[in-house]
C-alpha cells in the first residue's frame, strides 16, 4: 500500500533521522524531456544531485519508465556498496497521478491509464526499493508548505502550465488527494464552450487558455521560430520574457489575454476552495508581472475575495530533493504514520 505525500516528513524528517545516515531515500522528477534524480541520506544530506536526458526522438512513456530504473539501478548500487540501504523511491510525473493504484492518467481523450508503479517494478527487478508516484503539482504544494514558505496553517494551491496544468493543493498542512485520490483536475475546467479543443475531448477547458502552448499561439505566427516544437520550454519562455521587455505589442496582447484567462480560473478556486495563496509555477509564476493587471481586472469583475497571487521561487533541485525527502518516510514508520493521518484528514 502507497504511503501518501504529507508535509510532516518533509519539515521534520532529519530531526527524527539523525541517527540513520546509512538510509537513503531516492527522488526522480520527470519534466520537459529530463528526468532530473537526487538521493538523500537520513539526516537529510544531500548526496547526488543529476540529470538524464530521455532519448532524442523517442515517443511514448517507455523511454521514461527505462531512464528512471537504470538510475535508480545504479544509485541502489552505489548506496550498497557504501553500506547504506534505500527506503524507497518518490517518482514525481507531470499529470494527473492515481498515487494508491499506482497509475498515471492521460488527458488525451480515450487512452487508458497507465500503470506506472507495475512498468518500474518490472524493469527494477531485484533491485526493487519501494516506489510511490506523486504528481507534479502536488509535490510542489507540499514542498512550498514544507519549507517553511507560504500559508503554513493555511490553504495554499500551486498550479503551473508549461504542458498540461499542474496543480496541487495542501490545507492546514495536509495535502488535499480526494476521495480517490484524483482531486486536481482544474485544467479542465470548462470555461468557454466554445473555444478550442483540448486533448481531453472538450473544448474551452482552462488548460487551453491558460498553459505555454496557447500562449505562443497568441503570441506568435506558426512559422515563428519561438513555437519551434525542437525548442526547449526555457528558450521558449526566455524568448517571450525578452519580447514582452522590449514592448512587443503582439507579445503584451498575448500576456494580457493569458491574465485574463488566468483571473477567470482562478476566480472559480477562490470561490470552492477559498485559499490564502495561490503559487504560480512554470512560465506562470515567470510573467507574474505582466500577467496581474488583466488577472486583477478579471477578478474584480468576478467579485470574489481576493487571495494572494505569488510566484513560486522553487528550483527543480528542490523539487527532486522534496521527492528523495519524501522517499525516506517509505522506511520510517513514524513518518508513515504522520502521512496516513494527513490522507485521512485530506480526503
Amino acid at each position: 500500500m502507497p504511503v501518501p505525500l504529507a508535509v510532516p516528513p518533509l519539515r521534520e524528517r532529519a530531526a527524527r533521522a539523525a541517527a540513520e545516515p546509512t538510509l537513503w531515500g531516492l527522488g526522480a522528477v520527470v519534466r520537459h524531456r529530463v528526468v532530473h534524480l537526487a538521493a538523500l541520506d537520513g539526516r537529510g544530506r544531500p548526496l547526488r544531485d543529476d540529470h538524464a536526458d530521455l532519448p532524442g526522438g523517442a515517443d511514448g512513456l517507455e523511454p521514461v519508465w527505462g531512464t528512471i530504473a537504470d538510475a535508480v539501478t545504479g544509485l541502489t548500487a552505489e548506496a550498497s556498496e557504501s553500506g547504506a540501504t534505500v527506503a524507497g523511491v518518490t517518482v514525481v510525473l507531470p499529470g494527473l497521478v492515481d498515487a494508491d493504484r499506482g497509475l498515471l492518467h492521460d488527458s488525451v481523450a480515450g487512452r487508458a491509464p497507465v500503470a506506472a508503479t507495475a512498468q518500474l517494478s518490472r524493469r527494477l527487478g531485484a533491485s526493487l526499493p519501494r516506489i510511490r508516484l506523486a504528481s507534479h503539482g502536488l509535490l510542489a504544494a507540499v514542498v512550498e508548505v514544507g519549507a517553511g514558505g507560504a500559508a503554513a496553517d493555511g490553504v495554499l494551491c500551486y498550479l503551473s502550465a508549461d504542458d498540461d496544468v499542474d496543480f496541487g493543493l495542501v490545507a492546514h498542512g495536509r495535502p488535499v488527494t480526494g476521495a480517490t485520490g484524483l482531486a486536481g483536475q482544474v485544467g479542465h475546467l470548462p470555461l468557454d464552450p466554445l473555444g478550442h479543443e483540448c486533448s481531453c475531448g472538450r473544448r474551452g477547458c482552462w488548460a487551453t487558455v491558460i498553459g505555454l502552448p496557447a500562449l505562443l499561439r497568441r503570441a506568435a505566427d506558426p512559422d515563428d521560430p519561438v513555437r519551434d516544437p525542437a525548442l526547449d520550454v526555457d528558450a521558449q519562455v526566455a524568448e517571450i520574457e525578452r519580447r514582452a521587455r522590449l514592448d512587443d505589442g503582439r507579445t503584451r496582447r498575448a500576456l494580457a489575454e493569458t491574465g485574463h484567462a488566468l483571473g477567470l480560473g482562478v476566480a472559480t478556486l477562490s470561490q470552492v476552495l477559498d485559499p490564502d495563496v495561490v503559487v504560480l509555477g512554470g512560465h506562470l509564476g515567470r510573467f507574474l508581472p505582466y500577467l496581474l493587471p488583466a488577472y486583477e481586472s478579471a477578478r474584480r469583475h468576478h467579485g470574489v475575495n481576493q487571495c494572494r497571487l505569488e510566484a513560486s521561487h522553487l528550483t527543480e533541485t528542490d523539487l527532486v530533493l522534496g521527492a528523495a525527502a519524501a522517499a525516506l518516510a517509505l522506511a520510517d514508520p513514524v513518518g508513515q504514520d504522520a502521512e496516513a493521518e494527513a490522507r485521512t484528514e485530506g480526503r
